[in-house]
C-alpha cells in the first residue's frame, strides 16, 4: 500500500522588524536603568541618606554611607564627595595612632560636607600639628552637621572605648549652639540649678521627614542620575557669572529671628514642653547679640555655662584632656557680612557676646579654651566664610583658624596629649 506523502511542514513566520526594534529598545532602556542604579548607589551616589533617627543623640550619621555635595558656583563652585567610615566619622577608615591621636567633635562647621577632606579643618589641624610638633598626628573628623554641643558630649562619650583619644576638642559653633542646647533638651534644668540627663520625645513630623527621606533613597536613582547629569552640564556649559542668591538683611529679618528665639524659649521654659521640633533649622541667636538682658539671653547663657560645667566633670571622669574650641558666627565676626545689624535698631548689639559668654563659661569650668574672635574678625574676614545664605566656613576660614589651633596646643606646653 502507498504511503501518503507527509504534509509540508509550516514555515515560521519572520518576526517583524518592528518589533524587534522595539524589543531592543526594551532592552537597552533595562539595561541603562540597572546601569544608573548601579551607579546611583555605588559610584557616584545620589539621593542616599547619611542621618538617621537615634534613640540617644536625636540622630546620627550612617556608616559607610556617601554623598555629594555640590557648592554653590557663587562660593566657589566645587564638587565633594562626603563619606562617613565604619564609625560614622568623616574620611575613610584609618588604623589608630597611638600618642598622637586627637577627635574633633562639633556641627557642620566640622563636618564640612562643602569641602574636601584635605580642605577641612580637621584635615588641615592634622598637618598644622605634624609641623608644629615635628611629629605625625592623626586627627578624627566627627563632626556631624546640625549637633550641638549636647550631641556631641553624648558622642564623645559613645564613641571613648573605639576611638580611645589622646585628645579632644569640643567646638561651640556661637551662631547657633545656645539654641541647640534649648532646642535639643537632651539637658534639662533641675530645682538645685544643676543639668540632669533627658531623653525628648521626637515630634511625629520629625520621625515622618526621617522616614520619607529613608523611603526615597530606596526608589530607583535613574531620575535622580538625569538630573544630576542636566545640572553638572549646565554649569559647565553656562557662560554667564557665578551669581548667589540675595540675603535679606533687614531689621524685619533680626526681627524674625528674636521672635523665633523667644518662642523657642517660651516653649521650653514657660509652657514646659518636652518634645524635639527642630532638629537642622538652627537659627542665629540674635538674642543674646541684641537683647542680652531679655529673659530668653539670660537663660541661654545660664544653660551654656551649665553645661559647660557638666562636661567637664564627665570629661574628667575619662581622664583624656580636652579643650573647647569657640567659632565666631560671620555676622558678629565680619564687620560687613551679608547680614548686619543694624546699630540704631538694635543699639544693644554686641559683636563679642555670643563667643565671649562661652569663652568665659569654659574657663570658669576649668576647660582650656581657644577663641576664634580675633583670629577670624581682621580686614580678611569676608574671605574666612561663605556667603549669599550660608554662612559656614570657607576653605581658606578652616586654614586659618586650624592654624591657630596647633599654634595654641603648642602654647598650652606642647603636652596636652598622654
Amino acid at each position: 500500500m502507498d504511503k501518503k506523502p507527509a504534509p509540508a511542514a509550516e514555515s515560521l513566520q519572520p518576526v517583524p522588524n518592528w518589533l524587534l526594534n522595539l524589543a531592543l529598545v526594551v532592552l537597552s532602556l533595562l539595561f541603562a536603568v540597572g546601569i544608573a542604579e548601579i551607579v546611583g548607589r555605588y559610584v557616584y551616589p545620589v539621593r542616599t541618606i547619611t542621618k538617621v533617627l537615634d534613640r540617644e543623640l536625636l540622630f546620627a550619621p550612617v556608616p559607610e554611607s556617601r554623598k555629594i555635595f555640590h557648592r554653590d558656583p557663587a562660593n566657589g563652585k566645587e564638587t565633594v564627595w562626603m563619606r562617613f567610615n565604619s564609625h560614622g566619622h568623616r574620611g575613610p577608615d584609618r588604623p589608630l595612632m597611638s600618642g598622637s591621636r586627637i577627635v574633633v567633635y562639633g556641627d557642620s562647621f566640622i563636618e564640612a560636607e562643602y569641602s574636601k577632606e584635605e580642605n577641612t579643618f580637621s584635615g588641615r589641624l592634622e598637618k598644622d600639628l605634624a609641623t608644629a610638633f615635628g611629629r605625625d598626628f592623626q586627627v578624627i573628623n566627627a563632626g556631624v552637621s546640625g549637633y550641638g554641643p549636647d550631641q556631641a558630649l553624648k558622642r564623645i562619650e559613645r564613641d571613648l572605648p573605639a576611638t580611645k583619644p589622646d585628645f579632644l576638642l569640643l567646638s561651640i559653633y556661637t551662631g547657633n549652639d545656645y539654641g541647640d542646647l534649648l532646642r535639643n533638651k537632651l539637658f534639662l534644668r533641675t530645682p538645685d540649678g544643676s543639668l540632669a540627663d533627658h531623653q525628648p520625645k521626637i515630634s511625629e513630623a520629625l520621625v515622618a521627614e526621617f522616614a520619607d527621606a529613608e523611603k526615597k533613597s530606596k526608589r530607583l536613582k535613574t531620575r535622580a542620575i538625569v538630573a544630576e547629569l542636566k545640572q553638572i552640564l549646565r554649569s559647565a556649559f553656562s557662560n554667564k557669572p557665578p551669581q548667589g542668591q540675595a540675603v535679606a538683611n533687614s531689621i524685619d529679618e533680626w526681627k524674625r529671628w528674636l521672635g523665633q528665639r523667644e518662642a523657642e524659649y517660651v516653649q521650653l521654659a514657660k509652657e514646659g514642653d518636652r518634645t524635639v521640633h527642630n532638629l537642622f533649622n538652627d537659627g542665629f541667636d540674635a538674642d543674646i547679640a541684641t537683647e542680652p538682658s531679655s529673659p530668653s539671653a539670660r537663660y541661654k547663657a545660664e544653660l551654656m555655662r551649665d553645661f559647660l560645667r557638666l562636661a567637664k566633670l564627665r570629661l574628667a571622669k575619662s581622664g583624656v584632656p580636652f579643650a573647647v574650641m569657640v567659632v565666631p558666627a560671620p555676622m558678629d565676626a565680619c564687620e560687613n557680612y551679608d547680614w548686619s545689624a543694624d546699630r540704631a535698631a538694635f543699639p544693644f548689639y554686641d559683636r563679642h557676646a555670643l563667643t565671649r559668654i562661652a569663652t568665659e563659661a569654659a574657663r570658669d569650668a576649668g576647660i582650656s579654651v581657644i577663641n576664634l574672635f580675633d583670629v577670624l574678625a581682621t580686614k580678611d574676614c569676608n574671605t574666612y566664610f561663605f556667603h549669599y545664605g550660608d554662612a559656614h566656613w570657607s576653605d581658606r576660614g578652616q586654614a586659618v583658624a586650624a592654624a591657630e589651633v596647633a599654634s595654641a596646643l603648642k602654647r598650652f606646653g606642647g603636652a596636652p596629649f598622654r
